[in-house]
């Protein structure tokens, strides 16, 4: 049956751009700190960023249900995705344009938005559009991308 849904053009959209954001978080939480090192940031900036992240999801996670009652769950979920590319395209200025590379911590609540309001709007999406009997499946599926 889950292969039946998946085949479904919205599904297959989906799911393909929640793994995008999956990878973009990966690669971005892999490599973001080295990026940031080579620039000569403080290990107390970096120390910061990670606070300011956790901080930030929070707000996101409380308030998700309110947004994704606004701006439907996928629309959250699409939020999302341009809130993660604004994010990468401001960590790429660090350096070449943005000289001071301690104004990483202007973007890091952005956080909230790309991690805790992704999440938790993919999985509702995830059951809005799952077929009776595979709620939980299709949200398993979602949270294994």
């Amino acid at each position: 049956a889950l292969a039946t849904v998946s085949r479904r053009p919205e599904v297959a959209s989906f799911f393909l751009l929640v793994t995008s954001i999956g990878v973009a978080m990966g690669i971005n939480n892999s490599v973001l700190f080295l990026h940031l090192s080579s620039l000569g940031v403080s290990n107390s900036v970096l120390g910061m960023s990670v606070f300011l992240t956790a901080i930030a999801e929070l707000p996101f996670f409380f308030y998700a249900s309110n947004l994704i009652a606004y701006f439907s769950a996928r629309g959250v979920v699409n939020i999302a995705a341009a809130t993660m590319v604004l994010r990468l395209l401001y960590y790429s200025l660090l350096g070449p344009v943005i000289t001071n590379a301690d104004w990483v911590l202007l973007v890091e609540p952005l956080h909230g938005i790309t991690f805790a309001a992704m999440w938790t709007a993919s999985v509702t999406y995830a059951e809005e559009i799952a077929p009776p009997g595979l709620a939980v499946s299709m949200q398993g599926l979602c949270s294994g991308l």
